[in-house]
């Protein structure tokens, strides 16, 4: 959420980013949820105005767990944390990019094996 202008992040921007990027890779609970929530929300406010950046009075909302017990932890994340987080969206923005070249030059079948052999044991 956002102090300034004041409403969730990914407000009309569902159709955009709460729906669609997820669509895309499928939920998964192994992946960098924090992670694809900032891409999400810095994706969808370049192409709807009504969406604020990943910048400025952002708010975070993680699971916290105490003594064994479970909550929502909500609070604006730090600026060392808001600078990680954009070093890494730009980094995987270039490696869809990427990917996406890739795909082009050798067809999807050749890209989809050498990645399948990345990600053997």
């Amino acid at each position: 959420m956002h102090d300034n202008p004041g409403y969730a992040i990914i407000g009309s921007g569902m159709a955009t980013g709460g729906v669609l990027l997820p669509r895309m890779i499928g939920y998964d609970q192994g992946l960098e949820l924090g992670l694809l929530s900032a891409f999400m929300i810095d994706s969808v406010s370049e192409v709807d105005a009504t969406v604020g950046p990943f910048i400025g009075e952002s708010y975070f909302m993680r699971l916290q767990v105490k003594n064994g017990h479970k909550s929502i932890a909500l609070g604006p994340l730090t600026e060392k944390a808001i600078v990680e987080y954009k070093e890494q969206i730009e980094a995987r923005r270039a490696l869809i990019k990427k990917l996406w070249r890739l795909c082009d030059k050798h067809g999807e079948h050749k890209i989809e094996t050498a990645l399948d052999q990345l990600e053997a044991p």
